[in-house]
């Protein structure tokens, strides 16, 4: 999932979909009692319970091809993964019948019609309006339920605690603490470590600055992975940093920082590599030698985005 504008976009786009269907909720809940209208419009029960399945997927959908859905945000940070986590673990039947509801609704999975059965609330419905047995069509599972109108109205209480929970989700991406810095970060320090043998005491090989405190996070991709190429190598008492190809830092010279003496603090390596470059002394590779990396960001409290990477360990 990208960010900057785009993350307005995607928190604008979502924050509207969960709107959209709480009103939704709220007039179901209104019209469904009301026989008067029941009879003068027959389907309107039935579009609106097609209407609250197919949104509120958008947002609750693990397809790709859902822009929209929360899902993305499981890279966000660890508190809005968690509370992803927490939220299909709590309502994993429900998430599901939505799902399988939305897939016969609009993307025809169930031609023979067979696929979805029925509640035990919509069989003995139809038991008593045609007083004959339906026991044939009554699904062993709530996650595999052909929705009806009465089953939304069953349903409701909980589809109301589950968009409460998306709301949170989205407010706390909005919400998001300010920016550290960001970076494309090594995802394997430890054999970029044996490949380069740090030359001092204190060792980092974390990650390449792409800015640092930025305004914004402005074509940010978070956890999007690249292989970046690296240049060459230079040291002296104070520092040791490889130079690499990152088209989006705003160093003068890209670069990971291996390792640095002491009393010395990482920020060093800009100054190590202007004054390599300067007097040519750098030591330039002649053979293709590449990283893996992943890009992202830390936030000023230590945290990581994407969540299972781990901060920095210096802040000078």
């Amino acid at each position: 999932m990208q960010t900057g504008s785009k993350i307005y976009d995607f928190w604008g786009h979502a924050w509207s979909i969960i709107a959209d269907v709480n009103i939704a909720v709220f007039e179901f809940e209104k019209i469904f009692p009301n026989s008067d209208l029941g009879s003068r419009y027959p389907l309107m029960k039935a579009v609106y319970t097609h209407y609250i399945i197919v949104n509120l997927n958008k947002v609750l959908s693990s397809s790709k091809n859902e822009h929209f859905r929360l899902r993305q945000l499981e890279y966000f940070s660890t508190e809005t993964k968690d509370m992803l986590i927490s939220l299909e673990k709590d309502h994993v039947d429900l998430i599901k019948k939505v799902r399988n509801n939305r897939d016969k609704i609009s993307a025809h999975l169930d031609r023979s019609f067979q696929k979805l059965l029925f509640s035990q609330v919509e069989v003995r419905r139809l038991e008593e309006r045609f007083g004959t047995d339906f026991s044939k069509i009554l699904s062993g599972k709530r996650s595999e339920e052909r929705y009806s109108p009465s089953d939304m109205l069953e349903d409701l209480q909980e589809i109301k605690d589950l968009l409460k929970k998306c709301e949170d989700i989205c407010k706390k991406m909005f919400y998001h603490r300010p920016v550290y810095y960001t970076a494309l970060f090594v995802l394997d320090p430890q054999t970029l470590i044996k490949n380069f043998l740090p030359k001092h005491q204190n060792v980092y090989a974390h990650h390449s600055t792409i800015a640092f405190r930025p305004e914004n996070l402005e074509g940010i991709e978070p956890g999007r992975k690249h292989k970046i190429k690296i240049l060459g190598r230079t040291s002296d008492e104070k520092g040791d940093a490889l130079l690499v190809e990152n088209p989006k830092s705003k160093n003068e010279f890209p670069h990971i920082t291996l390792s640095c003496a002491s009393d010395v603090g990482p920020i060093y390596s800009n100054e190590l590599l202007k004054q390599a470059v300067e007097n040519k002394t750098i030591e330039y590779f002649r053979q293709d030698v590449f990283v893996d990396v992943v890009e992202g960001y830390e936030t000023t409290d230590g945290e990581v985005v994407p969540a299972d990477l781990k901060p920095f360990k210096s802040r000078f």
